[in-house]
């Protein structure tokens, strides 16, 4: 007589040992997002401590700045990023480092032949936004984060498909410090910030 068993349910243990994985690599994993978009509404809280009339004028460059280059240049990189989510994890779970390091040469090819156009985007921004009525103070200053946002994007990628993530959150965590430290004195104790 032939035993019934369920195919695809796992045992009690290995399911279990899943649960317990993906339990703690998700609270660095949230830990991470929330380090990576807490700063800006940190920093625009600084400088809504300038005088009102720099202060509005500030507040609606950065904040048009950011959503610009957000919808142009970052939704690229995350979008390139996303995709190597899988390649990395799948060749991780086979063992095989040197398609891992294929991966991310291949990626950083990517990244090379993108940041041209995005950089040039982001560079011609102001003429953009004077067209359609808008102030250009800070956005410029956004195309030197272009490679280091496809850097830093690739290399988290890679370290999460290795299920590697304190270092990250580690890193980003210093990042995190230093800019809110270096906005807090720039905004609220020199008289920098008024000569942009």
């Amino acid at each position: 007589m032939v035993k019934e068993f369920q195919p695809l349910l796992s045992p009690p243990p290995i399911s279990t040992d899943e649960w317990h994985h993906v339990f703690l690599i998700t609270i660095p994993l949230v830990l991470l997002q929330i380090l990576e978009y807490l700063p800006l509404p940190i920093l625009n809280m600084y400088l809504g401590h300038l005088d009102q009339s720099e202060s509005r004028v500030v507040l609606a460059a950065g904040g048009l700045s950011s959503l610009f280059f957000t919808t142009t240049a970052y939704s690229v990189v995350i979008g390139v990023s996303t995709a190597m989510d899988a390649l990395t994890a799948q060749a991780h779970g086979k063992g095989r480092g040197l398609e891992l390091g294929i991966v991310l040469q291949t990626a950083a090819l990517c990244a090379g032949v993108l940041c041209v156009p995005l950089a040039l985007v982001t560079f011609f921004s102001g003429s953009i936004l004077v067209a359609l009525g808008q102030p250009v103070d800070l956005l410029r200053w956004y195309m030197l984060e272009i490679p280091l946002v496809f850097a830093y994007e690739f290399f988290k990628r890679v370290l999460q498909g290795q299920n590697i993530v304190w270092p990250i959150v580690t890193a980003i965590s210093a990042g995190a410090g230093v800019a809110l430290s270096v906005g807090y004195v720039f905004v609220l104790h020199t008289s920098l910030v008024l000569s942009l």
